[in-house]
């Protein structure tokens, strides 16, 4: 098949993190969580059977942390400590419950809150608060690194640039500490969706596509809750793929059909939107946006007087080619619908 050339750049939804230092590391906190969930019987994790147990262990690892609300680590003593509350639910990520202020309601500038799971600081220095050992940095406002079972997490304070955020953050975070005793799950929380995607193993497209691939290799440093990273073939760099499970509006294919209908194509009966602004020069380099459940979209409100109409998607790239791309987004639609 002939892929259209990428020409301009469209507008669409993305997010921005500082650039700080940051880790990924399992089973370094102190408070109790809950056992490993057991395996889907769908063939979802069959790629795993062939898997070092150090890298199954991290993999069940981020299983767990899939099952979590991040919203369920806010709770109405650490909402009391600050001002006027415009919003509180899921982001466009699964790991992120977000928080916005009124502005100028809040302290020191602060505008926004974000918990964010499987993310976590471990080169600053802890400090005791409530009897556990909690990291404060400066980076977009303030970073709190909290310890938790199976992993850390972090309260993120965004808010004016240029003034000190982490003497409110820690108030906030002080007041919320009693949650770090509780295992939040998604699949029972009032503030974000526990949709197909949100449960799924972001590797999962493996289970279709590793019996082909002797030579596969997990990148376990970019592993996330939600994100993989994977090669076919370990000595060759440009059989490397990316996934991250995410949501986003359906309004963004709308936009793709009226400026750039050439990267509007389907796989397996849903959305596969190509992204047009990669360099001509990268000739092997695809990158494109999987709609999943279109059908039943989540609306969200956006501002005062707009809505928008929230699906599953995945986000994926390769060195490869949009044809290798294609077949990759072909498995993990067919995983998706298992």
């Amino acid at each position: 098949m002939n892929y259209p050339t990428p020409t301009r750049r469209w507008a669409a939804a993305r997010l921005v993190l500082a650039t700080v230092a940051l880790a990924l590391l399992t089973g370094c906190a102190a408070v109790p969580g809950t056992a490993l969930p057991e395996p889907p019987g769908d063939g979802t994790m069959n790629y795993r059977r062939d898997l070092a147990p150090a890298q199954q262990a991290q993999m069940a690892t981020a299983d767990r942390i899939r099952t979590l609300d991040p919203c369920g680590f806010i709770n109405d003593a650490a909402l009391a400590t600050f001002g006027k509350l415009e919003s509180i639910g899921q982001g466009q990520s699964f790991e992120t419950c977000e928080l916005r202020y009124v502005r100028g309601s809040a302290p020191a500038g602060i505008t926004s809150v974000e918990v964010e799971l499987g993310l976590h600081d471990i080169e600053t220095p802890p400090r005791m608060v409530g009897g556990l050992p909690v990291r404060f940095r400066q980076a977009d406002g303030c970073m709190v690194t909290v310890p938790y079972t199976p992993e850390a997490f972090v309260y993120w304070f965004h808010g004016t640039a240029g003034i000190d955020a982490c003497p409110a953050a820690e108030v906030f975070v002080r007041a919320a500490l009693p949650t770090l005793q509780t295992v939040p799950l998604r699949s029972v929380s009032p503030r974000v969706r526990n949709t197909r995607l949100a449960e799924l193993d972001p590797c999962a497209a493996l289970s279709i596509l590793a019996p082909q691939a002797p030579k596969l290799r997990i990148d376990s440093e970019k592993l996330r809750p939600f994100r993989c990273r994977f090669l076919l073939d370990a000595d060759n760099d440009k059989t490397a793929f990316n996934m991250t499970s995410t949501q986003k509006p359906l309004e963004l294919i709308d936009g793709a059909r009226r400026f750039e209908p050439q990267s509007v194509l389907e796989v397996e009966g849903t959305p596969w939107i190509l992204d047009m602004n990669v360099p001509p020069a990268s000739r092997t380099y695809c990158k494109a946006d999987l709609y999943l459940d279109t059908a039943q979209p989540e609306l969200r409100q956006v501002g005062w007087s707009r809505t928008e109409h929230w699906t599953d998607t995945v986000e994926m790239s390769t060195l490869s080619g949009c044809e290798s791309l294609r077949r990759a987004a072909t498995a993990l639609a067919q995983m998706y619908r298992r």
